[in-house]
């Protein structure tokens, strides 16, 4: 079972690559990040009591919820999309079974929501 993961996870990898749009919806919640951060990064630094709320807290919490719903949202894209093409039907007929498939489509997008949060990380300490 472990070889068809890490096989069909790879080849998961490879198909979430190949589309531009997944990828940029992967990094946007960087991109705003960074926007935010050259905006308004000088105000920040100084006394926290001119910050906005908007800024000091909501915008942690809508990059938060932004990589959440983007790796939910784009999981069931997935799915309904292998399904109306009948790949699903047609990994019925191989020895993987359900689970491995869910659990490659989840692993892939966990790993693509790590890189998100590193490259959020990066973008922080430079505006630090």
């Amino acid at each position: 079972m472990m070889r068809g993961l890490w096989r069909l996870t790879w080849l998961e990898i490879k198909i979430f690559l190949r589309e531009p749009l997944g990828v940029f919806g992967t990094l946007l919640p960087v991109l705003i990040f960074v926007v935010f951060g050259r905006l308004f990064g000088r105000q920040m630094r100084g006394a926290s009591t001119g910050i906005p709320r908007a800024l000091s807290v909501d915008l942690p919490i809508f990059t938060s919820l932004l990589i959440g719903v983007s790796a939910v949202s784009s999981l069931v894209a997935i799915i309904a999309i292998y399904r109306e093409g009948g790949i699903l039907k047609r990994l019925r007929a191989t020895p993987i079974g359900p689970l491995t498939i869910l659990t490659a489509h989840v692993t892939v997008k966990l790993l693509f929501t790590a890189v998100t949060l590193a490259a959020m990380m990066l973008a922080g300490r430079r505006y630090r």
